[in-house]
């Protein structure tokens, strides 16, 4: 807490960069826009030690660039974390940080939003961090597409659901040597592989369910493109690099 404020930090540890969104809990607008944002690369290994130290320049970068003075303490942080090896260091840097609560996005954490895949958890904490902010701010229904190392299509439907979507390999964006490094994350990660069956054009797990799991599943996805076309824009385009 700093000049009376409770701020809170987000971390999303991706396969290519770290980034970090500081947030305040005193108003709606502030709750929803970033205070100061960083970005740093993610490192093939880190001991939590050396993820304490980082968190500890980020802190200082994000306070300057918020026109902070002195210290600040996060009173809470949330952690979306691809890569399985990064998850433990990071989470224990930041409960030694933060002066509150830790959550990490995964199974077991309660967002508020109905999830019919056949195993929620496969799904990756981007994906949900995806759908849950994007039905907050866009509503539902309505699709979200994330460029990150991997193309990932998410489908809400017009009850706030999520009902599947599509992870798309891009190496094209990234030439060869990008692509080789893409291809080694997805097979370090099996969260980041493609969770629908061939053939399907819109996934909710490993295929089972039948044609009419898929029909309901097209039709959620046709009618979050209607509804996006008549009520304005509600596809959420996500750049991530």
């Amino acid at each position: 807490m700093l000049n009376g404020c409770a701020y809170i930090l987000t971390v999303d540890v991706g396969n290519t960069f770290i980034r970090f969104g500081l947030f305040a809990e005193d108003s709606a607008a502030a709750q929803e826009f970033p205070l100061a944002t960083c970005e740093i690369t993610t490192p093939s290994s880190i001991t939590a030690d050396e993820a304490r130290m980082r968190l500890a320049q980020v802190m200082a970068a994000l306070a300057a660039d918020a026109g902070m003075p002195g210290a600040l303490m996060p009173t809470a942080a949330v952690l979306s974390c691809v890569v399985p090896a990064l998850e433990r260091p990071w989470k224990a840097a930041l409960s030694r940080t933060c002066t509150g609560r830790v959550l990490t996005v995964g199974p077991g954490l309660k967002t508020g939003m109905p999830v019919h895949y056949d195993d929620p958890a496969e799904i990756g904490p981007d994906r949900i961090a995806d759908a849950v902010a994007a039905r907050a701010v866009y509503g539902s229904p309505c699709i979200v597409i994330d460029l990150g190392t991997t193309t990932n299509i998410e489908v809400i439907d017009a009850h706030g659901t999520f009902v599947g979507g599509v992870i798309a390999w891009r190496p094209l964006a990234f030439g060869r040597c990008g692509a080789l490094a893409a291809g080694r994350a997805l097979g370090a990660d099996t969260r980041h592989r493609p969770q629908h069956a061939r053939g399907h054009a819109l996934g909710r797990g490993s295929g089972r369910g039948g044609p009419h799991r898929r029909h309901a599943r097209y039709g959620a996805c046709r009618d979050a493109l209607d509804q996006g076309r008549g009520r304005g824009q509600r596809a959420h385009h996500h750049h991530r690099r």
